[in-house]
């Protein structure tokens, strides 16, 4: 039997390629995401009897929120409880789970490719892409090197890590703020590096930041590179608006500059708007017959993940439809006339 195959990514590895040489597993329908719109059309997809296949990768965004109080019938939950609620009720409606990230894609031609970073080789009539969104990049020296070695993006994941030692935080913004509030629980010294005059965010957050005895603010800062010594980050380097240089030994660093869409993969092949989401129908269709987006790696309004699940509902209903599994309406004998 076809199975349907979900790829679970914020972070997807490489870039488009026709070089194809092993036998690929073919699959009717991939799905690249597993935030709330890549698990709703899972749901949907396991519900359609299509055997879901959810290749797991990191988690995502929405797990390091901590409170959620706009999801209907929840007053109030986690972002990691609602995922993984919606995990399981992807498990129960016939979806299987392993853990893989995609490194190359070809969308050229039916069917579409595509190579995962532990060597398989997989194929599929269509595919959904609900990558959603990845934290923003300095793009300095050291950044990529030291990536999982100091350098890290959720307070929430790694904050107690870095108990009693000194960390900086990069950026000024609400990703900014929400990492700092966990981190000054754990860290020794936080220095906060805003690029910009002011914070930005919840005048509360922002008073709890400013008045905190161990958090050192320095506005108009940008990182220019992190140094280390090969296993671990030893200092932050930085320049101010004013062209002064700064030098910081710390022992970790925060990448707080917000989000922006996961699909570095895709602009080649389709259309995106200056923000990096893909051009979409409101139906999820893109200008290539059989690829479809949902959640916030796409053009839709607000990016709440409430619009992000609905789009990924949206999503694999026209990718079945597409696939020709839609059933028909079974028509009783009846001898009045129509």
């Amino acid at each position: 039997m076809k199975r349907l195959l979900v790829i679970s990514l914020p972070f997807i590895m490489s870039s488009i390629s026709s070089d194809f040489n092993q036998s690929p597993q073919h699959n009717q329908l991939i799905i690249i995401g597993s935030g709330p719109a890549g698990l709703t059309a899972a749901i949907y997809a396991g519900r359609a009897k299509l055997n879901p296949l959810v290749i797991e990768g990191i988690p995502s965004i929405l797990t390091t929120v901590n409170n959620i109080e706009n999801w209907p019938c929840h007053e109030r939950i986690s972002g990691a409880e609602l995922i993984e609620n919606m995990t399981n009720h992807a498990k129960k409606s016939g979806a299987q789970f392993i853990t893989d990230e995609v490194s190359e894609i070809q969308l050229k031609e039916h069917p579409f490719r595509i190579k995962t970073t532990n060597g398989k080789a997989l194929e599929a009539d269509a595919i959904i892409i609900a990558t959603g969104m990845c934290p923003k990049k300095i793009g300095c020296p050291g950044e990529k090197e030291y990536f999982g070695k100091g350098v890290a993006h959720c307070a929430h994941c790694d904050a107690p890590v870095f108990e009693g030692l000194t960390v900086v935080v990069a950026g000024g913004g609400m990703m900014a703020l929400q990492n700092a509030s966990l981190l000054k629980k754990y860290a020794k010294n936080i220095i906060i590096l805003n690029d910009k005059e002011r914070l930005s965010g919840p005048q509360e957050m922002i008073k709890e930041i400013e008045s905190s005895p161990t958090i050192e603010i320095i506005s108009h800062c940008n990182v220019t590179a992190i140094k280390g010594d090969l296993d671990k980050i030893t200092s932050i380097e930085a320049r101010d608006n004013n062209n002064k240089k700064y030098s910081f030994p710390a022992d970790g660093i925060f990448i707080s500059l917000g989000y922006e869409p996961c699909t570095n993969l895709f602009k080649n092949v389709v259309d995106t708007d200056a923000e990096g989401h893909i051009k979409i129908s409101p139906l999820g269709h893109t200008k290539i017959p059989g690829l479809f987006v949902a959640g916030n790696a796409g053009t839709i309004p607000h990016g709440q993940a409430i619009i992000c699940a609905s789009s990924g509902c949206i999503a694999a209903i026209e990718a079945e439809k597409y696939l020709g599994h839609r059933p028909r309406k079974k028509r009783l004998f009846s001898c009045q006339k129509s």
